[in-house]
């Protein structure tokens, strides 16, 4: 299993839709970067079967996700991964590595507490992939940061690689950061830090990138993660300038 205390922390963009969209940013990336690019590329359970997604802009088709993943050392290629059917999730996994290629290095999972037996299961067949659990919006509302932290401690600390708080889903809704310091200080109180990476996601773009000095503070390694606010006006493609910019504010954060 993949040790992201030691590991580069991760600034990403989701939402790829070709290889070109990740040159472009790979051009601003120094050599050796501070911190890996997290290449998300979404897929859901209706793509994993051919048919189209709500977002079809958003969603590659599942036989060309393999294409958006190059080996690259700066880049983390990683599935983002939502469905309705959890009952086959291991199952589901293991056909999406397939479509994905030998350069899909793991999962972002954006479903509410998967099964441990589940995740276990597919530890055992893939332990050197990483993987991201989502907490989404519905989860912080239902859950305090004491009980989230107890949770994933007791429950989920030795399946996982990274925890991402994440109250926009993709839609690009401003992160309350008072509300994520709490979260993150829950986590690090139960000493999480030291088995898995944090990240917070939500509403952020070159612009809001300065609001997150106070967490850089308490958690210096803090992976990050962008989506709808780097899409252009009309949401139909992500806007590379926008992403550029992203990236460029990034390397300038105290990593």
């Amino acid at each position: 299993m993949p040790n992201p205390v030691k590991a580069k922390p991760y600034v990403g963009i989701t939402g790829f839709m070709n290889y070109l969209q990740v040159e472009e940013v790979l051009r601003v990336l120094p050599e050796e970067p501070k911190f890996q690019l997290m290449v998300g590329v979404l897929v859901s359970d209706k793509t994993l079967v051919g048919q189209t997604n709500n977002h079809p802009n958003e969603f590659p088709p599942i036989h060309r996700v393999s294409e958006i993943f190059h080996p690259d050392s700066r880049v983390l290629n990683l599935v983002h991964y939502n469905t309705h059917n959890t009952l086959s999730l291991p199952g589901q996994m293991a056909d999406i590595k397939i479509y994905a290629g030998s350069n899909c290095q793991g999962f972002q999972l954006n479903i509410d507490w998967p099964s441990i037996d589940d995740l276990a299961r597919f530890r055992r067949r893939y332990p050197r992939l990483v993987i991201v659990q989502q907490i989404s919006a519905t989860v912080m509302a239902e859950t305090t940061p004491e009980q989230l932290a107890r949770r994933i401690s007791s429950e989920y600390s030795d399946l996982i690689d990274h925890v991402l708080l994440d109250g926009s889903g993709g839609f690009g809704k401003p992160l309350h950061l008072g509300l994520c310091e709490d979260y993150i200080g829950a986590l690090l109180a139960h000493n999480l830090h030291k088995k898995i990476g944090i990240g917070i996601a939500g509403g952020l773009c070159a612009e809001s990138l300065s609001r997150l000095a106070p967490l850089f503070r308490a958690y210096p390694k803090l992976n990050i993660d962008a989506q709808g606010r780097l899409r252009t006006t009309d949401k139909t493609t992500l806007d590379m300038q926008r992403c550029i910019e992203y990236v460029q504010v990034a390397l300038t954060l105290p990593y």
